[in-house]
């Protein structure tokens, strides 16, 4: 009785002048923190059309993402059309673009959701990548809930709607549909902006998830990368090598290849990056401690062909190892000692 007079009282006040205000949020929030049933889909209807107001709050993108959770099919396709033309600006948002997550997880609808979002998104992907929030919209594609990139809580806010009745495909298929379809722009848009993600220390995780986890051909951002790491020292910028960003991009980059050698793929990074180096490169990173660090993260990788092409390469630098005091050049000498 108590929730029906509630749902008499918040009626009245979806109304595009009365829902932005937060106060109001909590109010609907907290109604549907306890309704089910016909109530719960009655409210829903009625919001559908209106939840572009709420969005940008806390609470208010709690009720939204309610509403996509336990809403019909139409009710979920309704709710997509009222968003269009506001994506972009809610991928920004530190609450909005948790809206859209909840749709990545719940709507059997993969082709409207790429149509109507994942399409809109792709247009501003500058923008969206270049954001905090952006950067995990396009995460949670690529690499769904991982630990390294959604913090527990967040996760746990976006489990509530996993027991939800309406969601027929498999999460595993959804999932796919939806990389798949994100994939290859996500590849271009990094092997066409290689240098300014990869020196930029909030794209580094997302550069990692995007050849990590795309699928279909990821040479070519790889390439990409690769070519950066063969320009020779002592131009005007800072080399990728001694950069504190891009070092640890090229690092990272290399040590994923240890989980790419397990699961028997063919298409390695650290190859690539030798292929594009020139000769006498490897000497020359030997020169600096990062550049130490990242040769000993090359011998790590106990990959045969790596490993011979990085030690031969190294072939003579012994005595020069010895003359430095930095940390990475003992390392990188003890390991040569203990190869050769």
């Amino acid at each position: 009785m108590i929730l029906s007079n509630m749902k008499e009282a918040l009626l009245p006040l979806i109304d595009k002048t009365i829902l932005v205000h937060t106060l109001v949020h909590r109010v609907f929030f907290e109604f549907f923190s306890y309704v089910n049933g016909r109530m719960r889909a009655e409210m829903i209807e009625a919001l559908r059309e209106h939840l572009i107001h709420m969005c940008h709050t806390r609470d208010g993108s709690r009720v939204a993402m309610n509403c996509i959770w336990y809403g019909t099919a139409k009710d979920r396709k309704t709710i997509i059309k009222s968003l269009k033309t506001h994506l972009v600006k809610l991928c920004k948002e530190e609450y909005g673009h948790m809206v859209l997550l909840a749709m990545f997880d719940v709507v059997d609808d993969t082709k409207l959701v790429q149509k109507a979002i994942l399409e809109e998104l792709l247009k501003s992907l500058q923008g969206i990548v270049t954001d905090q929030y952006g950067r995990k919209v396009l995460l949670y594609i690529l690499c769904h809930r991982s630990p390294l990139h959604f913090h527990p809580d967040v996760v746990s806010i976006l489990q509530e709607g996993d027991d939800n009745l309406v969601s027929k495909k498999s999460k595993t298929v959804r999932k796919r549909e939806l990389l798949e379809h994100m994939s290859g722009p996500l590849l271009q848009y990094l092997e066409d902006h290689a240098r300014e993600l990869v020196t930029d220390n909030a794209s580094l995780l997302l550069i990692l998830a995007i050849i990590t986890h795309a699928t279909g051909k990821t040479s070519g951002a790889m390439e990409a990368v690769a070519k950066i790491a063969a320009e020779p020292f002592g131009s005007d910028t800072m080399h990728i090598v001694e950069h504190p960003a891009g070092h640890i991009t090229l690092k990272k980059l290399i040590q994923n290849d240890k989980d790419r050698i397990e699961a028997g793929e063919t298409v390695l990074f650290s190859q690539r990056l030798l292929a594009a180096l020139p000769d006498g490169a490897l000497k020359s990173w030997a020169a600096c401690n990062r550049g130490c660090f990242m040769l000993i993260s090359l011998i790590e990788l106990d990959h045969p062909g790596i490993k011979d092409t990085v030690v031969s390469q190294l072939t003579g630098i012994k005595k020069s190892l010895k003359k430095v005091t930095f940390k990475g050049a003992q390392i990188l000498l003890q390991k040569l000692e203990n190869i050769t």
